[in-house]
């Protein structure tokens, strides 16, 4: 399962240029200096490709949604909803709640407003945490189907080589994660929900003459909202758990 993280069908050059002039409603040579035309990535919404702004020296992330993506997943959904009720029926088993909340949740990544907003959102919640990387998104270049933000630096926090080259330990990664995940669910109420190997990357750099192993969030599409009667019953739960 590991290459469906970053490593799924792309679309091609081509599609992405039109795609691109479409929504911005300017021609590709007069928003980029420079754009690879091989995605960095490429997941079942979106591909990302690097490259430069017009008359700029910085690297910036441009998100690109897949054409015609939202009507397959429509399609998708009703099929499955179909082998779930097929499902109950024969065994007894509720399913259906799970395709109630792919719904939900594909009419959220499917918008890049909302992953913008989201970005804004948790960017503001950990903005006095040196240790939490969240790109930044240019208002500019943004429509529900694209978007461009600041290129991030990292690898992977399963890629062991890195992390040995970088004197960074597993447990130390475990403790970031943790403690970042842990502000999200207690403190903030605000929580990233895919967050795969391909969404969470770590770089060791020096912040503030400081040398830190910073963890780099990607992928904002999609998060949860808890109310705080969830919050503190989660709590309790856990505290029941420990002691």
């Amino acid at each position: 399962m590991e290459p469906l993280c970053q490593e799924t069908s792309e679309t091609e050059f081509v599609l992405v240029k039109k795609i691109i002039e479409r929504e911005f409603g300017k021609k590709f040579e007069d928003i980029f200096d420079y754009f690879e035309e091989k995605p960095l990535a490429s997941a079942s919404i979106a591909q990302v490709h690097k490259a430069k702004l017009k008359n700029s020296d910085k690297y910036v992330a441009v998100k690109v949604q897949h054409p015609r993506v939202s009507e397959f997943t429509k399609g998708d959904v009703l099929v499955g909803r179909f082998a779930a009720r097929w499902a109950e029926w024969i065994y007894d088993v509720k399913l259906e709640w799970l395709y109630d909340e792919l719904e939900k949740n594909m009419a959220q990544e499917l918008n890049f407003l909302q992953e913008a907003a989201n970005i804004n959102k948790i960017k503001e919640l950990f903005k006095d945490d040196k240790r939490v990387v969240i790109p930044t998104v240019y208002p500019e270049y943004l429509t529900p189907k694209i978007f461009i933000m600041s290129f991030e630096e990292g690898k992977s926090i399963v890629d062991s080589k890195y992390r040995v080259k970088n004197n960074i330990k597993a447990t130390e990664i475990a403790e970031l994660l943790a403690d970042v995940f842990n502000r999200q669910i207690f403190e903030f109420g605000f929580v990233h929900s895919d967050p795969h190997q391909g969404n969470l990357f770590v770089r060791r750099e020096k912040v503030d003459g400081e040398m830190l192993t910073r963890l780099v969030l990607l992928d904002h599409g999609l998060y949860c909202s808890l109310d705080k009667e969830f919050i503190y019953n989660y709590s309790t739960l856990w505290r029941g758990k420990i002691y």
